[in-house]
């Protein structure tokens, strides 16, 4: 059994070897392949390697703090794998957010069922499981440019329908 998430430090960390993960190995990702054994070991490793770290965070210049969170395991795996798939979108991890854009008008019902709110300033749908994020992203209204969030948070960025990229800003 391939043990996924070992080299995993923080949370922050967890989430985006989950991410590149889940684009290789989600069964609608994958047409012409079986990957359904693999997804559901993946999802498994995923939760204790999750409370391993859910109070372990990373900020932008890579140091990490420990920070309380109500978020549980099956949160994030959730809020990417039911997009992964939506074809023209672009899915971009900012910290604790999951930031979408691209094609996002004809997946709009989608991404409301799944509890992304709309960012009209950004003209983005974002989702975060942490209601302080929610609280201090609607105190500002989404004012708060992206290049700003990205220099702040760090940034990984996925094109679900080409391969996953690191994004250095």
């Amino acid at each position: 059994m391939k043990r996924y998430f070992d080299a995993c430090a923080t949370l922050d960390d967890l989430k985006k070897a989950y991410r590149t993960l889940c684009k290789e190995l989600h069964p609608d990702a994958n047409p012409g392949r079986d990957t359904t054994a693999l997804f559901q070991d993946l999802a498994a490793q995923y939760e204790k390697a999750f409370e391993r770290l859910r109070y372990i965070r990373t900020r932008a210049d890579g140091t990490t703090y420990t920070r309380d969170t109500t978020e549980t395991a099956q949160d994030f795996p959730r809020a990417v794998s039911a997009i992964i798939s939506l074809a023209g979108i672009d899915i971009e991890i900012c910290g604790s957010f999951i930031w979408v854009s691209g094609d996002t008008y004809t997946h709009r019902a989608t991404l409301k069922a799944l509890q992304y709110r709309y960012c009209a300033k950004k003209r983005m749908w974002y989702y975060d499981t942490d209601p302080l994020n929610r609280a201090r992203h609607k105190k500002t209204g989404g004012a708060t440019p992206m290049e700003k969030i990205r220099e702040r948070y760090g940034s990984v960025s996925i094109t679900p329908s080409g391969p996953a990229r690191l994004t250095a800003r």
